[in-house]
């Protein structure tokens, strides 16, 4: 098979097809003995409704089950484009709701893991898939994602899905399937973002940082987010708290080398906020406004010419007018300037980890800044969660088994299920919900080196829970504690747009710096 991503055919509408009316086919293979092949049709649209955009769609490689696939299509305005019934949703398997929550770290993990290690895997995530809208009928599956260019051709990905699929089989869990698909690790630090609280004094956490940088004959701009503030020893002083590869992208790396951290740092590797990006970015759009504003107010016949023939012969409706224009342009002028004037510079990186793992196998992505003493004025104010302070932090143990209020499985009762439900604040996507699954995922973003992380899926009814930009965004549970910090997300390669966040419990956290730092760490 062929990924034709970049033919009209894979354009976001779906394929081509004959104008007219609306009509309706199906595209499906012939029912399938395990070691198929899988059709065209279910290697691009398999995963059809985990994304938005159909560019954006993961590609099957191989899995486990002889059901064969099928999806209906409609075809609308010379396209035919899959049906609203067709997509398919994904979430987390809750704790507690299923045998493989209390037997895959101990008896599953690291043997799927010595199955798939002859092939670049980079994540391994526990979820439920499916196209039932109660998202706990969906079926548990062992998401296995590997990057286009490992190259894992279908005969090799049904050999590992069958070992694998033996392996759950012999635990009892016959009822789990296995399924390998086209994707990667993707770091979320990125140019494009919102630009809501960037001129404030002291950096709001959930806000703008990053780093200007000159790589080769260009400057290059690396964006994220400021994630906490924290104390160090006995100093009350804040530092703030964000990733690593937000600070050091690929092309920047550290003295010490692209692998290498430091500590107790002083005056080099200095930090902006808001970052370079977001600062030009936000000036440009107030010009625009401004140019606008005054354009619509000078043109021929319009409130300037008005305005010049005397205020007798204006009718009530035009002075308001005048007076809305005034209005505006002058606090456009008065942001203009305090924006130019505005001195972006945040402080400069103290310490930052290694990359690599941390004791508790989690990836090491942290940087603390030490702020610049004319930033730190009123900073009591930026570290705010629901309009109070931050709460505390949710121990490691109880992210696995949350002490919530059970949610029932459907309106009419059944089974309760306790699931940790959380928001988080990020420089690009803002405020957005989701919820915490029971088992943690791998990642391995380097051959042999691999990491445990919190597993959130993206609601596909709502705004993506993250995206490029938001690395360093604090995940809260709605008492307002930390329960970790946001790094990468799970997406097909070339796209911005995941299915996944992956994150950092901050208990493990904040011991892996105190570890580094040699002194006692606390929320601010």
């Amino acid at each position: 098979l062929t990924d034709k991503r970049e033919d009209k055919r894979s354009d976001e509408s779906g394929t081509s097809g004959s104008s007219g009316g609306a009509s309706y086919l199906t595209a499906a293979t012939s029912p399938r003995d395990f070691a198929d092949n899988i059709s065209a049709e279910e290697y691009r649209f398999y995963y059809y409704g985990l994304t938005k955009s159909i560019h954006s769609t993961p590609r099957l490689i191989a899995r486990s089950g002889i059901d064969r696939f099928s999806i209906d299509f409609e075809t609308v305005g010379g396209w035919n484009m899959p049906k609203e019934a067709m997509k398919k949703r994904m979430s987390i398997v809750k704790p507690g709701s299923h045998l493989i929550t209390s037997i895959y770290d101990s008896r599953i993990r690291v043997r799927i893991r010595e199955v798939i290690k002859e092939i670049d895997w980079e994540c391994v995530d526990i979820a439920r898939v499916g196209r039932h809208a109660c998202y706990d009928d969906n079926k548990v599956f062992v998401l296995i994602t590997c990057p286009k260019d490992a190259k894992v051709d279908h005969s090799t990905g049904m050999r590992l899905v069958q070992q694998c699929q033996d392996i759950l089989n012999e635990s009892g869990l016959e009822d789990v399937g296995v399924e390998i698909k086209e994707g990667t690790y993707v770091p979320l630090a990125g140019e494009d973002g919102i630009r809501e609280h960037l001129f404030e004094p002291v950096p709001l956490i959930g806000t703008s940082i990053g780093i200007a940088y000159r790589d080769g004959a260009k400057v290059s701009c690396s964006s994220g987010t400021i994630g906490l503030y924290l104390t160090i020893g006995d100093n009350s002083t804040p530092y703030g708290l964000t990733c690593r590869h937000v600070i050091f992208p690929p092309s920047r790396p550290p003295p010490g080398g692209p692998k290498s951290g430091f500590t107790h740092n002083e005056g080099s590797f200095r930090v902006d906020a808001p970052s370079f990006v977001d600062c030009q970015e936000e000036i440009e759009d107030i010009e625009t406004r401004l140019k606008y504003e005054e354009e619509e107010y000078a043109c021929e016949g319009g409130l300037k010419e008005q305005q010049e023939r005397g205020s007798e012969y204006l009718s009530e409706a035009t002075k308001g007018l005048i007076n809305c224009h005034i209005k505006n342009t002058n606090e456009y002028q008065d942001r203009l300037k305090t924006m130019r004037e505005f001195d972006t510079d945040m402080g400069f990186v103290y310490a930052a980890s290694a990359d690599d793992l941390s004791r508790s196998e989690g990836i090491r992505d942290w940087a603390i800044i030490k702020l610049d003493p004319r930033r730190l004025d009123g900073c009591d104010d930026s570290q705010k969660i629901f309009n109070k302070a931050v709460q505390g932090t949710v121990p490691t143990s109880e992210i696995n088994n949350p002490i919530v209020c059970p949610v029932p499985d459907s309106e009419e009762g059944g089974q309760c299920h306790p699931c940790m439900r959380v928001v988080k604040c990020g420089r690009t996507t803002g405020w957005t919900i989701s919820e915490v699954s029971g088992i943690k995922s791998d990642c391995q973003r380097t051959k042999g080196s691999i990491s445990t992380e919190i597993f959130i899926p993206d609601a596909r009814a709502s705004a993506p829970f993250s995206t490029v930009g938001d690395s360093g965004s604090m995940i809260f549970d709605f008492q307002g504690r930390v329960v970790g910090m946001i790094h990468g997300g799970n997406a097909i390669e070339g796209s911005t747009e995941k299915i996944a966040t992956y994150a950092t419990p901050i208990e493990d956290l904040l011991k892996d710096i105190e570890k580094e730092l040699g002194a006692a760490v606390a929320i601010a």
